[in-house]
């Protein structure tokens, strides 16, 4: 029992210890400028960067101020 407990946490210390070392390569200047464009949400009439909206799937996001479903295919999106 012991011998496994021990066996658990030290596999468990080398999972957590070997995270990636390299850093991510920068954001490509498409899809920096895809994640500044304004989108309408319907309920609030507020604006919303797509970066600041948290996303469902790559057309669905929630509206960060009323959490109302934004279908950014279907919406009037702004360009900066």
């Amino acid at each position: 029992m012991k011998k496994t407990l021990i066996y658990f946490l030290t596999v468990a210390a080398i999972a957590a210890g070997n995270g990636c070392k390299e850093s991510l390569p920068p954001a490509s200047p498409e899809k920096e400028e895809m994640l500044e464009t304004l989108l309408l949400c319907r309920k609030c009439r507020k604006t919303s960067r797509i970066k600041e909206c948290k996303r469902i799937n790559p057309v669905l996001f929630n509206c960060p101020h009323c959490n109302q479903v934004i279908n950014a295919a279907k919406s009037r999106i702004i360009k900066k």
